[in-house]
């Protein structure tokens, strides 16, 4: 029994031993001596991982290593204490890399170039041959496709006035640039330039302007870090530069410093704060995690320049009517730009109509501040020798705010020394040349300011050249109107017969003309016209209404024309009542007809002789009732 068991147990062991060697015979015979790994790289933008974009511009290298290499930190040093060579090669639009014809043994993947946006990949240690999925057999060909860690910043920029309201229609540039702390050498930093920026996709520069909210968004920037060997380097800075903006607005680059920032590694944005004032980006940036965007609002200044006129009540407005004796008060207000610092120009003139004389020695500058306002020191500005033209040196305009650690000053601020410069004068009409209604005598303020610095962008090249400097003009207007009545004297009954030789003078109220209150000139005496052969006569600078509607005057003839009757002078009958006109704007240009009689006339109602009938009789009839009284006391 033993011995059978014994000769079964012999032939079991050799049956194995024969299936053994013949399976050995058969993998060995198909056993290839070489493999290929194959890397297939997407980003990680989106969790459905069928939307994620392949990324191209990985470059790999891979290092065969000693079996006995279990972690990144063995394969390293193995590398370099063998100096083993490594095969390199990129990813290419399809985000894949093939190594082919590889040993067979144990390889170190390392990551020695990143494309912009690419944080992270991790590097790893892959063998040839590795057992399939189902655990049956051997794979040769090995495909990997590593995690990446990506991350793309996303802007949005509000662009507002001083007032904060939105602004539209401003234009930047975006532009990027590999950061020259990373050059190596003086040859490569001259090389490394200022580049507009043309995202994926397009092979147009990127431009983008303000909508009607003010707004504009950039989305999916590559971050400028990357993340090699465990460390964080900045590669990769952007630029906003204003290429434009609308009419009257100062293109604000803070001394053309445009706006620089980085994507960082979790996608959310830095300033370089260093590169303008507080102002320009207020408030601070906010970061919307959540949703990966961040906000910055950036102003921009438009100066205005405000010109009012004083009316009789001390108000000061836009427009006023005046008479030719009257004394004008102007007052100009304009705005003093925060960037005055860095302009060239910034000039004040105010252009005055030829029937408007200015007071020289009336002309007052000041400048506003929080505590009020004060006299500006006349070497802040040159006053012209005509007219009213003042240019300001912009360097005396602005205080420099620093500090100082004892051992350096530093510059804190700097800050316009005034808010408003105000210029009041006073002026008188020259009544020989001033505009009679119509459209008035319009006085019209200009600002002109740099809206565009003369300074160079950057120490580096730029394909965009620093814009040209320029300037801009804003202006307004305050109205000065006189009006004047024609008059035309005829013959009742025969209006062809034009009358010369009669005397009007001129009231502002009825009562005034029937108390002999009449309109004066500038040396005191009271107006009078006479007309001419053509029966006509024209009283000038009468004022109207601020508002432009009519006024009413009251005219009294004191001398009626005369004629020749039978070799006699004779005169028609002198006008026993004032005469209501009106003055405007266009009245001048129609004269009033009035009329005068031969013979006696009754005086008409309302006029002053009635008043002189009306009074006489009255006191006949009171004599009369004192002596009827009188007569019945002594009977």
């Amino acid at each position: 029994m033993k011995n059978k068991i014994k000769k079964y147990s012999l032939l079991l062991v050799a049956i194995v031993m024969v299936l053994v060697s013949c399976i050995a015979v058969k993998v060995n015979a198909a056993d290839p001596t070489t493999g290929s790994i194959t890397i297939i790289v997407h980003e990680q933008r989106n969790e459905d991982t069928t939307t994620n974009p392949p990324l191209s511009g990985i470059e790999y290298t891979v290092y065969k290593v000693d079996e006995t290499c279990n972690s990144k930190y063995e394969a390293e040093n193995y590398i370099e204490e063998n100096s083993v060579e490594g095969i390199s090669k990129t990813t290419g639009e399809d985000g894949t890399v093939i190594f082919e014809n590889l040993e067979l043994g144990r390889y170190y993947v390392s990551v020695t170039s990143l494309p912009d946006g690419a944080l992270q990949i991790d590097e790893f240690l892959v063998d040839i041959p590795m057992t399939n999925a189902e655990g049956t057999g051997w794979d040769y060909d090995i495909t990997v496709e590593p995690k990446v860690k990506t991350a793309y910043g996303n802007l949005e920029l509000t662009k507002k006035d001083i007032s904060g309201n939105p602004i539209e229609g401003v234009t930047f540039k975006l532009q990027a640039y590999r950061n020259t702390i990373m050059a190596m050498s003086v040859e490569d930093m001259e090389e490394k330039e200022w580049v507009d920026y043309i995202p994926e996709g397009s092979d147009t520069p990127l431009t983008v302007t303000t909508d009607e909210n003010g707004k504009i968004y950039i989305n999916n920037l590559p971050s400028s870090s990357k993340y090699v060997d465990e460390d964080i380097s900045y590669e990769v800075k952007y630029r906003l530069i204003e290429i434009s903006a609308p009419d009257g607005y100062i293109i604000n680059n803070y001394a053309l410093k445009p706006i620089e920032f980085f994507v960082e590694y979790d996608g959310s944005i830095s300033f370089s704060y260093s590169e303008f004032l507080d102002l320009r980006v207020f408030p601070e940036p906010d970061y919307d995690e959540e949703n990966n965007i961040t906000k910055i609002t950036y102003i921009n200044e438009k100066p205005e320049i405000v010109k009012k006129v004083k009316n009789s009540n001390g108000e000061l407005v836009d427009s006023i009517g005046a008479n030719a004796t009257d004394r004008l008060t102007f007052k100009i207000t304009a705005d003093v730009p925060i960037q005055i610092y860095d302009m060239a120009t910034y000039k004040i003139t105010d252009e005055l109509p030829d029937g408007i004389i200015l007071d020289r020695d009336s002309i007052k500058v000041e400048g506003t501040t929080e505590d009020g306002s004060e006299i500006i020191s006349e070497d802040m500005y040159t006053l012209s020798q005509d007219g009213l033209e003042l240019t300001f040196d912009t360097s005396k305009m602005y205080d420099v705010i620093s500090y100082s650690d004892g051992y350096f000053t530093y510059v804190d601020d700097i800050v316009s020394k005034y808010e408003n410069i105000i210029i009041t004068y006073e002026a008188t009409i020259d009544k020989d040349n001033v505009v009679i209604g119509g459209d008035g005598n319009i006085n019209t303020a200009t600002l002109e300011y740099t809206n565009n610095m003369d300074v160079e962008y950057d120490e580096y090249g730029n394909p965009e050249s620093p814009l040209e400097i320029s300037t801009t003009t804003v202006s307004d207007t305050a109205e000065v109107h006189t009006g004047a009545v024609a008059i035309e004297k005829v013959e009742r009954g025969n209006v062809s017969a034009k009358l010369a030789g009669a005397k009007f003078k001129i009231a502002t109220t009825r009562e005034n003309a029937e108390n002999g209150v009449f309109i004066q000139d500038e040396t005191g005496a009271e107006i009078e016209v006479i007309t001419n052969d053509q029966g006509q006569a024209i009283i000038e600078g009468l004022k109207y209404e601020d508002d432009g509607s009519n006024t009413s005057y009251w005219l009294v003839e004191t001398q009626a024309p005369s004629y020749e009757e039978d070799g006699e002078t004779k005169y028609y009958n002198l006008l026993k009542n004032s005469v209501e006109v009106q003055v405007g704007k266009t009245t001048h240009e129609t004269p009033v007809q009035i009329q005068n009689s031969k013979g006696f006339d009754l005086p008409a109602t309302g006029g002053i002789g009635l008043a002189l009938f009306t009074v006489a009789g009255i006191t006949f009839m009171a004599v009369a009732v004192v002596l009827n009284k009188k007569q019945k006391v002594q009977e």
